[in-house]
């Protein structure tokens, strides 16, 4: 009966920054959300995108909105040959309709659409999504270092350890877990103030070779010119042109508290974070360009985060080095980054013991039988930048 009720609007590309307006402006605290104005204005000028394209499906019971599913327009790089696909960027359900079908009723109008789609799936979404006929990927790995883990090698914490593999051995079950977290806590702040800054101190002379031989200067914009090193790169991949780069730092979807909004309202995506800014840097050797590298920085409050993004960099072992210099300027907790930048760190000691191994798992959707994703979805070699994740 609900279901019958429902109906669903398309808002083209053009017209979400007037949508999300009107939407948004004249709404109570706690209005449930499908978009917000910095996400929308950002979205109308995706370089990638068409205005006349469909840029979020919005359902309504009567004139409520109670449900939405965006997109994004990413590239598909197969060998020579760009290909466009739509990543789901946003979809979420108001809990007045939770159970009604509503969810249902979006995926399989955004899948109408004769779109090809990729998906970063969360465990719940998954099942979902075979259900209406996406193909499941096996994981992707990527990795965080972090750094602080290393209150975790405490003497007192690696006695319990010590202890709690003697009883598992003995066949008995031993709980470290809050003494453990205590004895942590406790080292953190005693020795907080220097711990973190000496591991990047070591770690940064071990990486003084290569640092030798570089240098960075900080850019607001990356070059808009043909990139050296990735159009080379023959795996099957998604493809960020330098312009796609240029757009995301300069429109960000992440506000400063105090200038989103819908700070107050019921978004389910991240729209306000204390500290957030993308830091790109274009790199030298002798003096000469040799290309650039794009991180995101983010302080949640709890947490300092460098999330490495976008790399053009003819070796990639010059990644994990720039890094940890950045890291140890910003004092971050964490550096998150994909699996190859970080290879050669982790058959250190230190490495096994910083290094948190992190999934995702992708889904897609092949519109035809032609498509390049159904010719070339097993292949894909994922990326941190992949979908709408860099972004946030």
């Amino acid at each position: 009966m609900a279901e019958k009720k429902i109906r669903i609007d398309h808002i083209l590309i053009k017209d979400l920054p007037e949508f999300a307006a009107n939407l948004i402006k004249s709404a109570p605290p706690k209005t449930f959300v499908t978009i917000t104005i910095q996400r929308a204005e950002a979205q109308a000028k995706n370089p990638l995108e068409g205005p006349d394209n469909i840029g979020l499906l919005v359902a309504y019971l009567g004139d409520e909105v109670v449900g939405y599913f965006g997109s994004l327009a990413v590239m598909l790089k197969h060998f020579t040959t760009l290909s466009k696909v739509w990543c789901f960027s946003t979809w979420n359900i108001s809990s007045k309709v939770r159970g009604m079908g509503v969810g249902r009723m979006l995926m399989q109008e955004a899948l109408s659409l004769n779109r090809d789609y990729i998906l970063i799936a969360s465990k719940f979404g998954r099942k979902a999504g075979e259900q209406s006929g996406l193909v499941t990927l096996p994981s992707w790995n990527y990795v965080q270092i972090n750094f602080n883990r290393i209150w975790g090698f405490n003497p007192f914490t690696v006695i319990l350890r010590i202890l709690r593999k003697i009883a598992h051995l003995a066949g008995k079950k031993l709980d470290i877990e809050k003494l453990s977290n205590g004895f942590n806590a406790i080292f953190a702040l005693l020795f907080g103030w220097f711990g973190k800054p000496l591991t990047y101190l070591f770690m940064n002379r071990r990486n003084n070779r290569i640092l030798n031989k570089i240098s960075i200067k900080q850019i607001d914009r990356v070059r808009e010119t043909e990139l050296l090193y990735f159009e080379k790169d023959k795996t099957i991949r998604f493809y960020r042109s330098p312009k796609v780069v240029n757009w995301m730092l300069s429109m960000p979807w992440v506000l400063p508290p105090g200038e989103s909004l819908t700070e107050n309202m019921e978004y389910y995506f991240a729209d306000v974070r204390p500290g957030f800014e993308f830091v790109s840097f274009e790199v030298y050797s002798q003096g000469e360009y040799q290309g650039f590298i794009v991180m995101q920085y983010s302080d949640t409050g709890k947490e300092v985060k460098i999330k490495v993004l976008d790399v053009d960099l003819p070796d990639k072992s010059w990644v994990l080095p720039l890094a940890l210099k950045v890291g140890q300027e910003r004092k971050a907790d964490i550096l998150e980054m994909n699996f190859e930048y970080a290879e050669e760190f982790h058959g250190r000691i230190l490495g096994r013991l910083m290094i948190n191994i992190k999934k995702r798992v992708y889904q897609y959707y092949a519109a035809a039988g032609d498509s390049p994703l159904k010719q070339h979805g097993e292949e894909i070699k994922f990326d941190l930048t992949d979908g709408d994740l860099s972004f946030t």
